[in-house]
């Protein structure tokens, strides 16, 4: 039997990794075996346990004196709890009055280590491995392919090495996904513009209301929608949801990170689930928290809808595939959403500038951070003068303007110079009002055509900037035409 020579093994403090609780006792006879105190393996076994969202193990066996087969056998009751029954089956010869070997707790051991390892790994957020054009940042890695406008039209499915195939409307909007055998998985119905309208998914359709924030479903030969979800939104956060439950309705209560719904909660029995995504929307399917239950959302990562049949998100303006990390679709609104200072921002399928741990793409047009920087501007005190001086620029280009055409007009009607000059003002000259004029009009157009592209932009503001030349440019002339017009009366 296992002594207590055995067991001379130092406490030592709880560490991140099993293996640093290792320590080697060479028995005799030359013979190496590696063993575990066994109060620190019932500590990591109550460890890998509330990881895998059970309750503490209450052990009824002591472990002082002569090691005996019932604390093994109370050991692997509780690991089979919380990771089944092995395969195959534990060693042999652990019974009453038999003598316990070194291989019944390094079993055990090697069960926690692996099981802890497998867990608490992190997958890979995404494709392992794509190759890319460097002309055109397609895809050229086998299972993916294009067409002309640059859609997506096969690509491999999301956790899978088998493809599936996109199709598109006349819009230039996805149509329908097939597998490689033509078997329509989804099938989508839009409006007028990108909003999605109806989504059929495994035998279900889906009636989208309100700019999608109500959902009706018709199963089978079914034509009569039933209300199936609403949705409730303050401003762009989702707050909270209602699906039907009986004669009432059940409510789950969202709570977000930076990223999506973080935490569903509800106060009809005050169960919870958390559900995490990395940085590009794969999902983190882990084991419930200790309190917590299983389960998930569509609307997990940013604003998006994920589909469980084809893993893609719909993204208002296009569709997201977290595995590549990148939209199907080249960004709608083409090279207006580059700028020429970030080279990330040439490639159109990239999500967010390919920058999600500082920026998200809320509808698959444009990277927020560009908002954020546009927004900085438009709040800064520069641009509020300018403002305030276009305002000022369009105000006396007006009055100038007008001031001279009602001269113009008296004098054409008979009116004498000096009659004219005591009903309205001698202000400045025609030309000078005109650059005026086109001065505000420029700056007109320079304040309420602001687009959100850089490039549009800085068009902008030399704009304005030769509409103040111009008014200049007219002012001096005029100014030189009077002052030769002088020179000859003299």
């Amino acid at each position: 039997m296992l002594r207590d020579q055995r067991r001379l093994i130092r406490q030592r403090p709880k560490a991140a990794h099993l293996s640093s609780r290792i320590r080697i006792y060479r028995a005799p006879g030359g013979v190496t075996i590696k063993t575990l105190h066994l109060t620190e393996l019932r500590t990591a076994i109550n460890d890998l346990r509330a990881q895998r969202g059970h309750a503490a193990f209450s052990w009824q066996t002591s472990v002082t004196g002569l090691i005996k087969a019932d604390p093994i056998l109370e050991m692997r009751t509780a690991l089979d709890q919380a990771l089944e029954p092995p395969s195959p089956a534990y060693s042999a010869g652990l019974a009453q009055g038999h003598p316990i070997l070194a291989i019944h707790i390094q079993e055990l051991r090697n069960r926690v280590v692996a099981a802890w390892n497998t867990s608490s790994q992190i997958p890979r957020d995404g494709h392992a491995n794509l190759s890319y054009d460097s002309a055109t940042n397609r895809i050229t890695t086998a299972g993916f392919a294009y067409d002309a406008a640059g859609n997506q039209v096969r690509a491999l499915i999301p956790g899978s090495s088998n493809s599936q195939r996109f199709q598109y409307d006349a819009a230039n909007r996805l149509a329908n996904v097939r597998t490689e055998a033509s078997v329509i998985i989804a099938r989508y119905t839009y409006g007028d513009s990108n909003e999605r309208l109806i989504l059929e998914e495994a035998g279900v359709r889906t009636y989208y209301a309100c700019d999608g924030s109500a959902e009706y479903t018709e199963t089978g030969g079914s034509t009569t929608p039933q209300w199936s979800k609403t949705y409730i939104y303050l401003g762009a956060r989702l707050l909270s949801t209602l699906t039907p439950n009986g004669s009432g309705q059940f409510v789950q209560y969202h709570h977000p990170d930076r990223l999506g719904t973080r935490l569903v909660t509800n106060a009809q029995d005050t169960t919870y689930f958390e559900q995490q995504t990395l940085p590009f929307g794969t999902a983190l399917n882990e084991s419930p928290p200790a309190g917590g239950t299983s389960g998930q959302t569509s609307r997990r990562f940013t604003t998006y809808d994920r589909s469980l049949n084809t893993g893609l998100d719909y993204a208002l303006n296009r569709h997201y595939d977290p595995q590549q990390g990148r939209f199907t679709q080249v960004d709608p609104i083409g090279m207006d959403a580059s700028d020429m200072t970030d080279p990330q921002t040439l490639n159109m399928y990239a999500y967010c500038g390919n920058d999600p741990v500082n920026s998200i793409d809320p509808d698959g047009l444009f990277f927020k951070k560009l908002f954020k920087a546009i927004w900085k501007v438009l709040k800064s005190k520069w641009f509020v003068i300018a403002l305030t001086v276009a305002l000022a620029v369009i105000t006396i280009g007006s009055s100038a303007f007008g001031w001279q055409l009602a001269r113009a007009v008296l004098m054409n009607i008979g009116g004498n110079t000096a009659s004219t000059a005591i009903l309205i003002p001698t202000g400045q000259s025609v030309a000078t009002a005109l650059g005026w004029v086109a001065s505000g009009i420029q700056a007109a157009l320079a304040v309420t055509s602001i687009s959100f592209s850089a490039s549009a932009l800085l068009n902008k503001a030399v704009s304005f900037a030769a509409g103040i030349g111009t008014s200049q440019t007219l002012s001096v002339r005029s100014s030189r035409s009077r002052r030769h017009s002088r020179l000859e009366s003299g």
